[in-house]
């Protein structure tokens, strides 16, 4: 260790040599001392031997440039210190320069961004981390020169495990983008140079140790390229979860459909609601769904548990809102499934033929008239209520209650009990002012005045009993019409006043009816016997006389009927005709005569019968008068 101030003096060769000597072992040890040589000069080395530390004397000569410290106890270069730049290592090319850089803060490889590569190898990688000046990438485990990693700023090839010993982000894509488009992206690529259908585009595992130290995959998500044709493009996404022992694929998703448990096992599905843990449950082991329930009830495919609504399809306005049972025929349930069940309606459908639609205004069973049977059951009775919609004697169709109505009756019923009434028919009007109306009979279309057709017909296994002809005539098997007359029902009883001058003043007339020549024509077939009502009432006679009756306001033959919207949706609205203009006239107007003035026959009768019992008390006593006199 020496230092020397390089200067060499005149003197003897002895001394000389001495001086030459001494000059050269302080440039070999790089004027090493503890203190700085005693003469500098520019670009001077001087190595400080209590600090360890190499510095050279810069341009100026005014001042040390601190190179590095060395440890001298391990023999390395311990730093490089100061604020000094340890700049241009340099490969002396004619443009290239400060290809390394150091300073107290940093490293700098290629601070000059020259398209200048920088490559580490490894014992058996040339290229185990590769950095592509040129197209700003960094490589790892290869220099890309097949251009798999074109374009991407970090390349590896190879695998990569991103170790974390505590509870941080193993890895983060982070992006600063302000705009709504995209960002951060992850792509898994398969960039194969022969792709084929079925090819995995991708996996990811979830994996950890089980309890005997076993790595375990505990879920995985795989992709595939289902069909790699151009322009058919398909793809297949799954989702496996382990479930004793081995992943079980639970969840997958293709361009036509999403299907959970494709692989058939005992795996439940679940939905839960805000205040529901159940709110769709489907039982994997039993081939059950529930919804509100976690139990659906066995033999059942699909169970609804409520307290409220169970459930509810709705569609748009005007959009489908049905259920499509599909066997051999395919039934439709709902709103606008077509074939006129439009969306303020609610039908069931078997294809183009309505069998029942529902309105706000009506109920409809077999809206399209075809040759379907409407029958409801009783406990013991197959037929307690049945339509017959073609019966082979009545086209027109028949119903039947307790009765097949095989016959062609329009209305057949049935009563196999004994002590009630085949029909009760009630008219429950409180209004004392109302008319009230029990059974009318009306043929609409022909005026029948004949005892051919009849209104009513009563009969019996051994007989015909009574019979009311279309022309009014009451016949009865035994001849005998009565009339309530036990005495305990009746008070006040005394003998009957004289109804001679009654019967005395009676006009007996013959007579035709007008409705009877106007349909008929006049002819002497028409003529009638009896009274008149007003001569009756003209005699002092008002007792045998009804009174007139008068429409009143609300019978309904004093309406116009009007069409409908619902006339309009069945399509029973004629051409010309519209909403709101007059399907049925009204026959009558409030006042007009309803029914004519009666006359009650079976009191005239009886009173003939009274004036027949003093014209016999007076033939008796002119009798015994005769007889006094011819004595």
């Amino acid at each position: 260790m020496a230092q020397h101030d390089y200067n060499i003096a005149n003197a003897t060769f002895p001394n000389t040599r001495t001086d030459i000597n001494n000059a050269l072992g302080a440039i070999a040890t790089n004027n090493s001392g503890d203190t700085q040589p005693s003469t500098m000069f520019a670009n001077q080395w001087w190595y400080e031997t209590d600090t360890n530390k190499l510095y050279i004397r810069n341009e100026d000569n005014d001042a040390w440039i601190h190179i590095l410290t060395l440890n001298q106890t391990n023999d390395t270069v311990s730093s490089v210190e100061g604020a000094a730049t340890l700049a241009g290592i340099d490969d002396q090319s004619s443009s290239n320069d400060d290809q390394i850089t150091i300073t107290d803060s940093a490293v700098i490889i290629n601070e000059d961004s020259d398209d200048v590569d920088f490559r580490v190898e490894s014992s058996g990688n040339a290229n185990m981390l590769f950095v592509d000046g040129g197209n700003n990438a960094v490589i790892i485990n290869t220099d890309n020169s097949a251009g798999n990693l074109d374009g991407a700023s970090l390349g590896v090839q190879g695998g990569v495990t991103f170790l974390q010993t505590g509870n941080s982000d193993n890895l983060t894509l982070l992006t600063t983008d302000a705009d709504s488009i995209s960002g951060p992206n992850l792509r898994l690529r398969r960039d194969s140079s022969s792709p084929a259908d079925d090819d995995n585009l991708g996996s990811v595992f979830f994996s950890g140790d089980d309890s005997a130290g076993n790595e375990t995959n505990y879920a995985a998500i795989k992709t595939v390229a289902s069909d790699v044709t151009d322009g058919t493009e398909d793809g297949y996404f799954n989702i496996s979860v382990a479930n004793g022992g081995s992943l079980d694929l639970f969840f997958g998703m293709t361009g036509a459909e999403t299907v959970i448990n494709d692989t058939s096992k005992d795996h439940n599905f679940r939905v839960e609601s805000n205040g529901n843990a159940n709110m769709l449950f489907v039982d994997g082991g039993n081939d059950r769904v529930g919804i509100g329930t976690s139990s659906p009830s066995t033999g059942t495919t699909l169970h609804l548990n409520n307290t409220s609504t169970v459930l509810k399809i709705q569609g748009a306005s005007g959009n489908n809102s049905y259920i499509d049972f599909t066997a051999a025929n395919t039934w439709t349930i709902g709103t606008n499934t077509g074939a006129g069940v439009n969306d303020n309606s609610f039908g069931i459908v078997d294809g183009s033929n309505i069998a029942i639609e529902c309105s706000t205004s009506e109920v409809i069973i077999n809206q399209n008239s075809q040759n379907i049977d409407f029958r409801v059951e009783g406990d013991s009775l197959t037929h307690l209520f049945f339509v017959n919609a073609v019966n082979s004697n009545n086209p027109n169709g028949t119903i039947g209650m307790n009765s097949v109505n095989s016959d062609g009756n329009f209305l057949e019923i049935n009563n196999g009990k004994g002590g009630v009434y085949c029909a009760n028919i009630i008219n429950s009007e409180n209004d004392a002012s109302a008319t009230l109306n029990g059974i009318r009979v009306f043929f609409s279309e022909q005026n029948k005045d004949d005892n051919a057709s009849n209104y009513f017909v009563g009969q019996n296994t051994g007989a015909v009993r009574v019979i009311i002809h279309s022309d009014g005539d009451i016949v009865n098997h035994d001849g005998a019409y009565n009339a309530i007359s036990d005495e305990r029902i009746k008070e006040q009883i005394a003998d009957a006043s004289s109804q001679w001058d009654d019967i005395k003043a009676l006009k007996m007339r013959k007579f035709k009816f007008k409705s009877d020549i106007a349909e008929k024509g006049d002819s002497n077939a028409l003529w009638r016997l009896g009274v008149v009502a007003q001569e009756l009432e003209a005699s002092g006679m008002n007792g045998l006389v009804k009174p007139e009756v008068n429409y009143k306001e609300g019978d309904q033959e004093t309406k116009d009927y009007p069409y409908t919207e619902d006339d309009r949706e069945q399509g029973l609205i004629p051409d010309g005709k519209d909403v709101g203009d007059i399907k049925q006239a009204k026959t009558a107007d409030v006042g007009d005569i309803k029914q004519y003035k009666e006359v009650k026959y079976s009191i005239l009768h009886t009173k003939a019968l009274k004036a027949l019992q003093e014209a016999m008390a007076k033939i008796e006593d002119l009798e015994a008068r005769v007889t006094t006199l011819e004595g």
